[in-house]
């Protein structure tokens, strides 16, 4: 009895190891309304607790630069290990219009020693009136 009740425990944990390595954002976005930005989960080897995502912008690209931070995402158990989109809400400032660049550094801690990675991404999108329905992928910048 004590086995089956171990084994049926078992099978209802998550077994599912995943890493978040991008994020896709509108390619137009209105300022100062939330707008969803969905986040890359894809199978991994091993365990990968994702902390935080910063979300920043700048109107110009600069490595490894946040630029003005709008956002800051808190990520934690619900949000990690995740194979698929991970829709998050931002709101983006009026700091730019049109043509900007949205950057994010991505805290996470990787397997049983939780090392902790941050990785750069960013996207070029236009701020203007309005949320478009077309998505762009970020681009991998480097971690440290």
């Amino acid at each position: 009895m004590r086995f089956s009740t171990l084994l049926s425990a078992l099978a209802s944990t998550s077994l599912t190891t995943a890493r978040i390595v991008g994020f896709y954002a509108p390619d137009y976005i209105h300022v100062h309304k939330p707008v969803t930005f969905c986040l890359e989960g894809v199978d991994y080897i091993q365990k990968v607790e994702d902390v935080t995502m910063t979300f920043g912008i700048y109107d110009y690209l600069k490595e490894k630069y946040l630029g003005s931070v709008f956002d800051v995402v808190e990520l934690g158990e619900a949000k990690s290990n995740v194979v698929g989109n991970i829709s998050v809400s931002v709101s983006v400032p009026q700091i730019y219009e049109g043509d900007v660049t949205i950057t994010a550094a991505l805290l996470s801690l990787y397997g049983v020693s939780k090392t902790p990675v941050t990785t750069y991404l960013y996207a070029n999108v236009t701020i203007g009136a309005f949320n478009s329905d077309v998505y762009v992928g970020s681009e991998y910048e480097g971690t440290d």
